[in-house]
């Protein structure tokens, strides 16, 4: 999605009052109100420190009574200045792996990550119900902008509203708006990081949407490098049927070298030893997250529960693994920014400067919730990568910022579009909207604690994060293609809020043919 898109969005949205009042009590469970900008938490207030396991027994039982006289504004602020390091493996038993990352069995009670993948990946969730509800299909394929042809920013912009006229259910992203030149440069990265060219040539992608971004990487193999096209396979993972059927039939003349399965990356179990290059354009930030918060100075993880009719946020001991498991990894994490942003000439303190300004810029700058939204189901995947990927390279890319989302850190856009808006995009201040097919959990992306968690995931390996003009000037074999009549170029200054994540991030080959 382009940066100004999400600003329009921003200004043009109807907002939906706080008027979510209803609230049950349950033995042992805190509940809390929501549908509100800022959740408040019962009894006593909690901004004195953020323990960690060490400090306070097992994680989810009643802290000892202990001198605190440290103060935090946030989980992205605080000093974590009586925080030990936290080893990674050492708390977690070892009977706590799960097989599945949707367990929850009680449709009464369930994880916030279970409630979320339904409401967007189920039959009736966002991404499979359009056609439907009479909103038109979700797949979008718009044509590719001839850039040369544009006077300017003005004009660009123009052309962005026009797709979105054609289309209003679709977002458009950077391998779409830059199509086929994005495309073009991930074949030569993908050249680039290859080990041997007596290797297989196995590229899997994740959420292969309309199929753009792989029919780009083929045509440019195909063209210019035919014997590493000959050596290709390509495969698309992605939930949506109806995105699957689009993407056979627009890769119909590479149906030798492709094939798509409707299924999740995260139910893969197929050992795969050879070289493969995983991708993933704009799948993270619809990856369902958990969600923890701080009650009476512990921290609980949220769930989603039932009751005549209504949908209540209830808060409870930390009994999953992998909220477990990426919790600690987050305190971790912020120990770690911590000692690095102590100097602001350094690019931790450059970064925690810019994180300022995004609080900012995004009407967070007063919102002092203690709520996080973990990226739990973004874990497992590292985890399928390291089970069953083991010589992998890994390319993602996805929104690192996004305007109006709920209270929290890391907290989602949500907005729905339906029958009952007439159209027009609702936009919501709380995640709990029962009303599956119309509503889209959009989260922003957090490339830092992303890189964190995949390099000790996935032990021995090392990423590095490029905002989006940074991969196109290296990457892409003609950036001049982008500009304007005069002078603009939208693949330098459009999608400021784009970053990607990539391992062996090596200088491009040449072209054995002229671009």
């Amino acid at each position: 999605m382009s940066c100004s898109r999400l600003l329009h969005m921003s200004r043009t949205m109807i907002r939906t009052p706080g008027h979510f009042e209803g609230r049950f009590m349950r033995q042992f469970v805190t509940v809390r109100k929501t549908k509100t900008r800022t959740l408040e938490v019962e009894d006593e207030a909690v901004a004195d420190s953020l323990a960690a396991p060490e400090q306070t027994g097992e994680l989810g039982t009643p802290a000892e009574d202990k001198e605190a006289d440290l103060e935090f504004e946030s989980p992205a602020e605080d000093g974590l200045q009586s925080m030990q390091e936290i080893p990674f493996e050492k708390h977690v038993p070892e009977e706590m792996h799960p097989t599945d990352i949707r367990h929850s069995k009680d449709r009464q009670c369930e994880l916030v990550r279970d409630y979320i993948h339904r409401q967007l990946y189920e039959s009736d969730g966002f991404f499979n119900s359009a056609e439907s509800q009479g909103l038109g299909s979700r797949v979008f394929c718009p044509p590719d902008i001839k850039f040369g042809e544009l006077v300017g920013e003005s004009d660009y912009r123009r052309k962005q509203y026009e797709f979105y006229d054609m289309n209003d259910t679709a977002f458009l992203t950077p391998c779409e708006l830059f199509k086929p030149h994005y495309g073009h440069g991930i074949v030569r990265w993908l050249l680039a990081a290859r080990k041997s060219v007596k290797n297989p040539f196995r590229i899997l992608e994740i959420g292969g949407g309309n199929g753009s971004v792989a029919l780009n990487i083929l045509d440019y193999l195909k063209e210019h490098h035919p014997e590493e096209y000959n050596l290709c396979t390509y495969t698309i993972v992605d939930l949506s049927k109806s995105f699957c059927d689009v993407q056979k039939k627009r890769l119909k003349k590479h149906k030798k070298k492709f094939k798509n399965y409707n299924m999740s990356i995260c139910d893969w179990d197929d050992k795969v030893e050879e070289e493969c290059f995983i991708i993933g354009l704009e799948v993270l930030d619809n990856m369902p997250h958990d969600k923890v918060c701080i009650v009476k100075k512990q921290w609980r993880q949220c769930e989603v529960a039932y009751r005549d009719g209504d949908i209540y946020e209830l808060e409870n001991e930390i009994n999953d693994t992998m909220i477990y498991e990426c919790l600690h990894l987050y305190w971790a994490y912020e120990q770690q920014l911590k000692e690095e942003a102590q100097y602001p000439w350094t690019r931790a303190g450059r970064k925690q400067f810019r994180d300022k300004v995004t609080r900012l810029l995004s009407g967070h700058v007063w919102d002092k919730s203690k709520d996080i939204y973990l990226p739990t189901t973004c874990l497992y995947f590292l985890r399928v990568l390291r089970d069953y990927f083991p010589n992998h390279h890994l390319f993602l890319s996805d929104v690192e910022f996004l305007p109006d989302t709920c209270s929290g850190k890391w907290a989602p856009l949500v907005y729905e579009r339906g029958p009952s808006t007439k159209g027009q995009r609702l936009l919501h201040n709380d995640y709990l909207i029962d009303n599956s097919g119309s509503v889209d959990i959009y989260f922003p992306v957090s490339f830092d604690f992303l890189k964190f968690m995949y390099e000790n995931t996935c032990d021995g390996r090392r990423g590095e994060v490029f905002r989006n003009a940074d991969f196109m000037l290296k990457y892409c074999p003609d950036v001049n293609l982008g500009e304007t009549r005069n002078g603009y170029n939208p693949f330098m200054e459009d999608c400021i809020n784009v970053s990607t994540l990539m391992t062996e991030a090596n200088n491009p080959i040449d072209d054995p043919l002229p671009y």
